[in-house]
C-alpha cells in the first residue's frame, strides 16, 4: 500500500518536472514572428493558417450570333459532379439538353482553384443567360440535374416523387410564350405565401435571406423596382421561359447580376437563395407570384 503511494508521488513529481521543462524550453519564442517558407503552398487548415490568393474572376461572355432563328426548345441541367443528366435525351426527345456544370464546393477557398462557384445553381443559370444571349431558343427549362425530387402539396407527391419527365412533357410551351415566364413547382397557394418579408421593421436578423433581400434589392434592380413588403414564389429554381422574355433585359443585365452572385460579401448559401426567390421578378412577374393549385395546373400542364 505504502510502496504504490510513493508509485504514484514519484510519478506526479516527474510529471510537474516534464511540463516545467517543456514550458522553459517552448514558452519564451515569439511566434508572432513567424513566417512560413516562400515555397510552401496555401492550405485551409492547419497552423499556421495560411489564406489562399484571391481567385481571378472569370465572367461569362455571349458567344456571337450564328445568324438563324433558333426554334429549339432547350432544357437547362445545372449539373453537380455526381449528377446523372442521362435521362434527358432518354426520355425528352423533343427536347435539347444543355449542361451547365456545377462543383458542389465552394471553390474560393480551395488551393489552385480556376474560379469561383458562389450561388451554385444560381451560378449555372446565369453562366447559360450570357453566354447565349446572342442564340436563345423559342422556349427554356430551367432544372436541376435530378429527374425526381419530392415537391409537397402537388398531385405528384401523392405518388411520392416530382418527376421533371412528365413536367416537361406536360409543358403547355404557348402558355409559356404568352405568360413569358411559369414556375414550374404547382403547390397550394398558402404555401406559396408565408416566404418573405424584405421590408419588415424592425428586421429579424434570424431570417437572413430577408435581411440580404433587403439589402441588395437596388443592387440587383437599381431604381426599376422598389423593394417589396412581400416576396414569395414557389421554391426549387425549377421554371419556364420563352427567349423573349428572356430578352427583355439586356445581357449586360444578366452579366450584371452574375457579377453580383460571385463578389457579395453574402454565404454562398444565402446568396443563392436570394436569387432562386428573384427569379419570377427578373422575368416579369410581381413579387408576390403564388398561383392556385388548380390553375396553375391547368395552365402550366393542361390538367383539367
Amino acid at each position: 500500500m505504502l510502496a504504490g503511494k510513493r508509485q504514484i508521488t514519484a510519478l506526479v513529481g516527474a510529471l510537474i518536472i516534464a511540463i516545467f521543462l517543456l514550458l522553459s524550453f517552448y514558452g519564451d519564442r515569439d511566434y508572432s514572428k513567424y513566417q512560413p517558407s516562400k515555397n510552401r503552398q496555401p492550405v485551409t487548415g492547419g497552423y499556421p493558417y495560411v489564406k489562399p490568393a484571391s481567385v481571378k474572376l472569370h465572367p461569362p461572355s455571349p458567344k456571337p450570333s450564328t445568324g438563324n432563328l433558333n426554334t429549339n426548345n432547350t432544357v437547362i441541367l445545372a449539373q453537380t459532379e455526381d449528377g446523372d443528366t442521362s435521362w434527358v435525351s432518354k426520355s425528352l426527345p423533343g427536347w435539347e439538353p444543355r449542361i451547365m456544370g456545377v462543383n458542389p464546393d465552394f471553390a474560393k477557398l480551395h488551393p489552385g482553384a480556376k474560379k469561383y462557384n458562389k450561388g451554385r445553381i444560381a451560378d449555372a443559370y446565369l453562366r447559360y443567360l450570357v453566354e447565349n444571349y446572342n442564340n436563345l431558343p423559342t422556349t427554356l427549362v430551367f432544372l436541376n440535374s435530378r429527374r425526381t425530387s419530392s415537391s409537397p402539396n402537388s398531385d405528384a407527391a401523392k405518388s411520392g416523387a416530382y418527376d421533371n419527365v412528365q413536367a416537361v412533357k406536360s409543358l403547355k410551351t404557348d402558355f409559356v410564350q404568352n405568360s413569358g415566364f411559369a414556375n414550374l413547382r404547382c403547390i397550394e397557394k398558402s404555401g406559396c405565401l408565408s416566404t418573405f418579408l424584405p421590408a419588415r421593421n424592425p428586421p429579424d436578423e434570424f431570417r437572413t435571406i430577408e435581411v440580404a433581400m433587403s439589402s441588395v434589392w437596388k443592387d440587383l434592380f437599381g431604381n426599376e423596382t422598389a423593394v417589396p413588403e412581400k416576396l414569395a414564389a414557389p421554391c426549387c429554381s425549377e421554371f419556364a421561359v420563352s427567349g423573349d422574355q428572356i430578352r427583355k433585359h439586356t445581357v449586360d443585365d444578366y452579366l450584371k447580376f452574375w457579377k453580383w452572385l460571385n463578389k457579395t460579401k453574402i454565404d454562398d448559401d444565402t446568396a443563392g437563395l436570394v436569387v432562386e426567390y428573384i427569379w419570377h421578378v427578373i422575368f416579369g412577374k410581381e413579387a408576390e407570384y403564388c398561383m392556385e393549385l388548380r390553375q396553375c395546373e391547368y395552365d402550366v400542364y393542361g390538367k383539367c
